[in-house]
């Protein structure tokens, strides 16, 4: 009987480990899919699913977040919404209410870049839950999301009455995070309709209560509205005097994460370089410009082809126009491929601008004429509705190598095949008949 036992405790560990194995796997290769899914990928896809029904509790709700971490930068995808969906089910399932609400959040928050109407569906009852389970900072901030969706439909008036109706929410529970996003998002009302200089005092008051609240990653992006409020009111000395607080914020996010998170300093030091170009410190933005040359090659492609416009403002205000030119092309190329028109006829008019500094009057009006018939074909269809639009898909745009997404996905079937049959001997050795030898 003691050998009976002890078989089935090392088959019980053996399981385990295959469990675990079976998450590590999704990990280091779940990765590989593509966001546009062939017949071949919506079979591998397939074939993760059907491992994770092989879990059980909190293994399975465990395998399903780390599928939503290696598909958090995917852009509108049916493979992201089914993950969250499945996820929300198998929270819901198991009773967890704090993974329901964070899962459920990823979903609204997906909806409100690439799908309004969805995001509209959702919202009341995203609200409704996370009122009734007391999840008042989700409850916040989803109310946040729903007035600056309406924002970019351009439906200021309901917008104006969100806001309000979270406001006085968040002053009835005392919720330092609901008043602080609630400020945040009357200062990003005013940035959006052109009245900045009314945003700022919205700002401070945003990044006070989420200090108070202790909300570091609000009180970093409150900053930036802040820093963009400033530079639209030409403010840049003012905008210059926030660095020591961004860089200490910075350092706990870093602490946080346990690295450099490289693509939030660029957003911070990028800025700065803009500010320093504008007032004249060339020697400053050198020294910027340096900076992010140490790590630029290590941004995704829509950083890279960001900075170049950048260093092409650079070049300009130097003097030094010939190499502002050779870099237009490629920041032009890059925005028509992935359809950012509004950036795109702004490349074009700089690139009009750079050729008549240079002395080169035909080759200018040329690009003129093509500047203005692109741009009349916008207007067309009402270009301000869709700049929100395009300068979403422009920072969340990402390439990536179809022989490396097949090679991925071949080594990470194998691995998943080979676990299954594993998991099915076991389990074969584990329930079948024993026969035990007596003396």
């Amino acid at each position: 009987m003691q050998s009976q036992n002890t078989k089935f405790g090392l088959i019980y560990i053996v399981m385990k480990l295959i469990k675990y194995l079976i998450i590590i796997a999704f990990v280091m290769f779940g990765g590989g899919i593509s966001n546009n899914l062939s017949a071949q990928d919506q079979k591998s896809i397939d074939s993760l699913f059907n491992v994770i029904k092989h879990l059980q509790g909190k293994e399975k709700l465990e395998a399903y977040g780390k599928l939503v971490e290696m598909h958090y930068s995917h852009v509108d995808t049916a493979l992201k919404v089914s993950i969250l969906n499945n996820y929300i089910k198998e929270a819901h399932k198991q009773n967890n209410k704090e993974i329901e609400c964070s899962a459920r959040m990823m979903l609204i928050e997906f909806y409100r870049i690439f799908n309004h109407t969805a995001f509209f569906d959702k919202v009341d009852d995203f609200l409704s839950f996370a009122f009734e389970n007391k999840f008042y900072y989700n409850y916040f901030y989803i109310w946040s999301c729903k007035a600056l969706v309406l924002m970019n439909e351009r439906n200021y008036e309901e917008s104006q009455n969100v806001m309000e109706q979270m406001y006085k929410q968040a002053q009835k529970f005392h919720c330092n995070a609901g008043i602080g996003l609630s400020a945040y998002t009357f200062g990003r009302f005013y940035l959006e309709t052109d009245r900045s200089k009314e945003a700022i005092p919205y700002m401070k008051e945003a990044i006070n209560h989420f200090k108070t609240a202790n909300k570091p990653k609000d009180e970093y992006i409150a900053y930036f509205g802040l820093f963009d409020a400033l530079n639209e009111c030409s403010m840049y000395n003012e905008a210059l005097l926030l660095l020591p607080e961004f860089e200490k914020i910075q350092a706990k996010r870093d602490k946080e994460f346990g690295t450099y998170v490289i693509s939030e300093h660029y957003l911070i030091e990028s800025r700065y370089l803009k500010c320093y170009i504008v007032l004249k410190n060339y020697e400053k933005a050198r020294q910027y410009m340096k900076l992010i040359d140490s790590y630029i090659e290590k941004l995704a492609p829509n950083f890279r082809i960001q900075y170049k416009g950048i260093r092409c403002d650079y070049y300009d205000a130097v003097g030094d126009y010939a190499k502002a030119l050779q870099l237009i092309d490629s920041v032009y190329d890059y925005n028509t491929s992935v359809g950012n028109n509004y950036f795109a006829i702004r490349n074009l008019y700089d690139k009009a601008i750079y050729l008549a500094k240079l002395g080169r009057g035909k080759e200018a009006e040329k690009v003129l004429i093509q500047y203005k018939a692109t741009k009349d074909s916008i207007d067309k269809i009402n270009t301000d509705q869709r700049i929100d639009e395009l300068r979403t898909k422009y920072d969340v745009y990402k390439i990536q190598s179809e022989n490396e997404r097949k090679l991925y996905v071949i080594i990470g079937l194998s691995i998943f095949t080979g676990l299954i049959i594993i998991l099915t001997i076991i389990n074969h050795i584990a329930y079948s008949p024993s026969v035990e030898t007596t003396p």
